[in-house]
């Protein structure tokens, strides 16, 4: 059990939480210990009373302090948005629930041949699975979440082999990086829960923000149906934000089989 769940305060995972959480994992990376205030304002050209009050929550996150930060850090330039957007909804203490796919975008989905999705940015909720995904990809759509998949469901290992370890770890960073833009309790709690499950869950959570890099170019993806192989890519496309909050995943065979004896 991974040591995360005990340690993690739900309930104040706000922008100031990622950025004093990073503060301390990117310093034990880096040095061995947290970077102090002062060591993370210099990293970031603030001044380290200006931080301190921000951390502290007696300034506003603004969005020339979180550039600076996200670079220093490696937050985005796409999860700084969604921050900022965050604490916006959350000072305004207004509700805010995704919307749902449009009928444009299942349709880049629906009829595509392989696996492939439409998800939510941040926490990976399942809005839409075509059929080939549902094949290929068993308790996905009875789990709804990807993260309480990989976590929660057998199969997925078995379907994924060794690229499971490498495809988590790019959900759970993605996750760690965007949770203080979950506004509900109870999806973080639900999520959290599924996750402490997985004995890998601290290398996870300390990986930077991670790219379609980290994931092998190829892999062999089964069908624990039929015990057939064959090498696959992962891929992800994200429209651009605010403007839509929805990922496009999918798995796309690459043009050579895996022979039988490999698997």
């Amino acid at each position: 059990m991974s040591m995360l769940g005990g340690s993690l305060d739900i309930d104040n995972t706000d922008t100031r939480w990622l950025l004093d959480d990073l503060r301390r994992r990117r310093g034990i990376a880096d040095l061995g210990r947290p970077y102090t205030h002062k060591e993370l304002a210099g990293l970031a050209m603030l001044s380290h009373h200006y931080l301190g009050k921000l951390l502290r929550g007696t300034r506003p996150v603004t969005q020339s302090a979180l550039q600076l930060l996200g670079k220093a850090l490696g937050i985005p330039p796409d999860v700084q948005t969604a921050l900022l957007e965050a604490e916006r909804r959350r000072a305004t203490a207004s509700e805010y629930t995704p919307p749902e796919p449009t009928k444009r975008e299942i349709s880049e989905v629906e009829h595509v041949p392989y696996a492939a999705m439409l998800v939510t940015r941040g926490y990976f909720d399942v809005h839409y699975l075509n059929v080939p995904g549902r094949s290929i990809l068993p308790g996905l759509m009875e789990h709804k979440n990807i993260l309480k998949w990989l976590a929660l469901e057998p199969a997925a290992r078995a379907v994924l082999g060794n690229a499971w370890l490498p495809i988590t770890t790019f959900f759970v960073a993605s996750f760690h990086f965007y949770l203080p833009t979950v506004t509900s309790d109870t999806k973080r709690r639900t999520i959290i829960a599924a996750l402490v499950t997985m004995k890998e869950l601290d290398a996870m959570w300390d990986a930077p923000y991670p790219g379609e890099s980290n994931v092998p170019e190829a892999f062999r993806l089964t069908d624990i149906a039929t015990d057939a192989s064959a090498l696959t890519a992962f891929n992800c496309l994200q429209w651009d934000f605010p403007k839509r909050e929805l990922m496009l995943i999918s798995f796309s065979p690459v043009d050579q089989e895996v022979p039988a004896s490999d698997r």
